[in-house]
């Protein structure tokens, strides 16, 4: 009986879980694409900007001024989590600033895209890259029901929010000199539920879309 069924789907239980390993690679994949364009586009403008770190100090506003009046100095990040923060906040995710400096301390959640380094067609790189990673998903396993769509649909979101997680390491930044300490990074939480909405809406949208089109050619 059940053999039937699934070749009644055509698929077996075996291509299902191919499909899904497919999926989450698919998903990672996507992830890594996003942030090499983001590299590719973002990564030399964001470590020679010279107004990058007093952007993000004047994002702070006025009353932090004496906390981080040395921090256009003093903040001094790697390329690579510029190009981390930047990548994120394509997903509209900020970033947590906590800075201390000689008892004084303030925290801010800064968003990315109001600085100098952003550029707004980076925005739509997250949704056009997880519906093309669904869409070939759904291709490539031979998907044509709807019903069988959502299994790599949801793989690829999986997939994408698990690379995101792991890239966290690199947009970390954290920096102390005994009287004043700085960091910045977003907040882990924010990181899994933007990018979880972003892969179930695109990613998941994709395979079911191209699921879609593919039985109603199928039917025809």
């Amino acid at each position: 009986m059940d053999a039937d069924r699934a070749t009644a789907d055509g698929s077996s239980g075996t291509d299902g879980w191919l499909a899904a390993a497919a999926g989450l690679v698919a998903g990672a994949l996507g992830f890594a694409a996003v942030f090499g364009v983001t590299a590719l586009q973002q990564r030399d403008r964001a470590a020679r900007e010279p107004d990058f770190a007093d952007a993000l100090a004047a994002a702070f506003g006025s009353d932090a001024g004496r906390v981080l009046s040395g921090i256009a100095d003093w903040l001094e990040p790697d390329p690579t989590q510029v190009v981390a923060w930047v990548t994120y906040a394509s997903h509209r995710i900020p970033l947590r600033v906590d800075a201390e400096a000689f008892g004084n301390t303030a925290r801010r959640t800064v968003d990315v895209q109001s600085l100098s380094v952003w550029s707004d067609f980076l925005a739509y790189l997250p949704p056009v890259v997880l519906f093309a990673a669904g869409v070939a998903v759904v291709g490539l396993a031979g998907v044509d029901r709807l019903s069988r769509a959502w299994q790599p649909g949801v793989a690829v979101a999986a997939g994408y929010v698990a690379a995101a997680l792991v890239a966290f390491r690199a947009a970390s930044y954290e920096r102390s000199l005994g009287v004043a300490a700085l960091a910045v990074a977003p907040d882990p939480v924010t990181v899994a539920l933007h990018t979880a909405a972003y892969a179930v809406v695109f990613g998941l949208g994709g395979a079911l879309a191209a699921a879609i089109v593919r039985s109603a050619l199928a039917d025809g």
